[in-house]
């Protein structure tokens, strides 16, 4: 650890020190743990899965509006041909 620090050995024993280093390894480690069940930590794989599966949500939702929407037209046409018909009569 020391070396990874750029630190000498004897910094990294010293009274003090080393509690400080061994909570903050302890504390780490239960983020590491946290994020692994939350899935906070996804790999890019899994990630472009869950982005992929998206768009296809999406584009089938938007399919599905845009369909409705149609039939919404075609039937409030209707209703004002009918209207105008029965002013007609």
């Amino acid at each position: 650890m020391a070396k990874a620090a750029g630190v000498s050995n004897w910094l990294v024993y010293a009274e003090g020190v080393r509690e400080h280093i061994e909570a903050a390894r302890v504390s780490q480690q239960g983020v590491r743990r946290r994020e692994r069940r939350s899935g906070a930590s996804a790999s890019a794989a899994s990630l472009a899965v869950d982005l992929e599966l998206a768009r296809v949500e999406l584009r089938t939702l938007r399919q599905e509006r845009d369909r409705l929407k149609a039939k919404i037209q075609r039937s409030l046409g209707h209703q004002v041909e009918q209207a105008g018909n029965e002013e007609a009569t």
